[in-house]
């Protein structure tokens, strides 16, 4: 529940590490965050300083380091990348794209029938009809994981074997358990 002691917190943190991103819209899954997210950042960044830019859920693990190598070889333009949903979309566990893709989106008023649903398909779906052929879709399937430990049917497509220092992003880690076992892999001192 976001309440004031919650927004001080979590404006202390960004005040101190600025690692946040706080959007001034109501939280809500399916209903334009996605749009705002991509919107705030065209407005606040340049595609002379980045190539790209990532959003992810806060359930996910992002290797930084492995994700810039995957990208190194790939367009810095039309970029649209991350776990490939049957060449229609990019799923939310992370999404790329390169930061032309995100000052295109915010050159477009907002439109809540094209970004109501699920914010991964919209996205999706917005980026083909406005980019037309020049949409370079790039799915990686083998370094991003939800993490098999948590049991569900929801997606059987998307569990493959655990993931290895490699991997760009683990996602569905849910509890300290689960965030312990990403440090032991990503950091352990063996």
């Amino acid at each position: 529940m976001y309440t004031n002691k919650l927004k001080l917190q979590l404006t202390a943190e960004n005040d101190t590490y600025g690692d946040l991103i706080m959007l001034d819209n109501i939280e809500n899954m399916n209903d334009g965050k996605a749009y705002y997210y991509w919107k705030w950042v065209s407005d606040h960044f340049d595609s002379l300083q980045y190539d790209y830019v990532v959003k992810t859920d806060d359930d996910a693990f992002v290797h930084f380091q492995n994700l810039a190598l995957n990208l190194r070889p790939l367009p810095r333009n039309n970029l649209y990348y991350g776990m490939n949903a049957h060449n229609d979309y990019i799923r939310g566990i992370i999404e790329v794209l390169s930061i032309d893709n995100a000052h295109l989106i915010a050159s477009f008023p907002f439109n809540k029938v094209e970004w109501r649903g699920h914010e991964d398909i919209r996205l999706g779906s917005w980026l083909i009809k406005n980019k037309k052929k020049k949409l370079r879709l790039i799915g990686e399937d083998c370094l991003i994981f939800n993490d098999p430990r948590v049991l569900t049917t929801y997606m059987p497509s998307m569990w493959k074997p655990w993931a290895s220092p490699q991997s760009i992003a683990i996602h569905w880690l849910k509890g300290i358990r689960a965030w312990k076992g990403i440090i032991d892999i990503y950091f352990s001192n063996n």
